[in-house]
């Protein structure tokens, strides 16, 4: 059994994956396996994974249809052998020593999960470093140290994660299919509810490029809709494996900044609309119900959740509007 499993879900970044590949098999831990998932590319990206496959024996590559990133997860996780397992974006790279440091944490602490801090690397900014600003050095903590505030910062992203295997196969975690935004945090709710242990390690081992089209930068046409999936994702995944009602209370803080970002999601430079027609579309979101639930949950003080309320659309968008040309959207 390998000491890790590394899951690559990957999907047309052929131009990216070499980086991303090379910095995985140059990792100074050599006991793992990669397992690559070509989720139906039409680009070089399958033909890359199978040249990597045929040089290195670490290597496994599993080509199949197109079915989103949950699911090319899912299929590593079923596939993973190793006691530990780990994610990786496509586009992304890795530090040499980051597996070798996390997985010695987890045997030094009988760790269910390691996190680790990361680097936000752009084109044409400066990059950003991401890290757990409520955790002020590494530390080990127990699932009763895991408060609401704590949690909702350490549950965002899996590619900052190694997960002991057990965990996660004994309580059949897996990535929410159909879900294009927030897979990564419903799978964390759960791990980390099922968890006993978590190390923290303040180090930024992982570089997570942003680049032009990814998920981030991407308008979604039915950005409502994924919203409310989302929020019952979550909230689904709290009730199971945090049972304290604080933990759902926090998360209605979180929501709210998914409100703003998807009334932000209508003013991306990828979004062909009218001024008016944006507008009209924001007007819709503001009517939910779920949406006026959630700012009045949160209770927030933020002048775009005052102006949703008031349904002082036309500020509204004045303000997004200068918002995403400030962030370049």
């Amino acid at each position: 059994m390998p000491k890790l499993s590394i899951i690559v879900p990957i999907y047309n970044t052929g131009i990216y994956l070499h980086k991303c590949l090379k910095s995985v098999l140059s990792q100074t831990l050599d006991d793992f396996e990669l397992i690559l998932i070509d989720d139906g590319s039409k680009d070089e990206s399958g033909k890359i994974c199978d040249e990597y496959a045929q040089k290195d024996s670490r290597v496994r590559v599993i080509h199949k249809e197109n079915q989103g990133v949950s699911i090319a997860r899912n299929t590593g996780i079923k596939e993973a052998k190793g006691e530990y397992i780990g994610f990786i974006d496509s586009d992304d790279w890795i530090d040499k020593d980051m597996y070798k440091k996390m997985y010695s944490k987890a045997l030094e602490h009988n760790a269910d999960i390691v996190i680790c801090d990361a680097k936000t690397v752009y084109d044409n900014k400066v990059d950003e470093l991401d890290t757990i600003n409520s955790l002020a050095e590494s530390i080990m903590l127990k699932k009763s140290d895991v408060s609401p505030k704590i949690l909702k910062e350490i549950a965002g992203s899996t590619w900052r994660c190694v997960y002991k295997r057990d965990i996660i196969i004994d309580n059949e975690i897996l990535f929410p299919e159909g879900m294009p935004l927030s897979e990564d945090r419903v799978f964390n709710i759960l791990a980390m509810g099922y968890s006993n242990s978590i190390y923290y390690i303040k180090e930024a081992f992982y570089n997570r490029y942003i680049r032009e089209g990814s998920a981030v930068n991407k308008y979604y046409e039915n950005m409502l809709d994924i919203v409310l999936d989302v929020r019952e994702g979550m909230q689904n995944a709290l009730k199971k494996a945090w049972t304290d009602r604080k933990y759902i209370d926090e998360y209605e803080t979180q929501m709210l900044q998914m409100v703003f970002a998807m009334i932000g999601n209508e003013f991306y430079k990828t979004n062909r609309k009218s001024f008016i027609e944006k507008c009209r579309a924001i007007e819709e979101i503001c009517k939910n119900s779920v949406v006026k639930e959630i700012i009045l949950n949160s209770k927030s003080n933020d002048i775009r959740a005052k102006l949703i309320l008031k349904n002082n659309i036309f500020l509204l968008c004045i303000i997004t509007k200068l918002q995403n040309i400030k962030n370049g959207r």
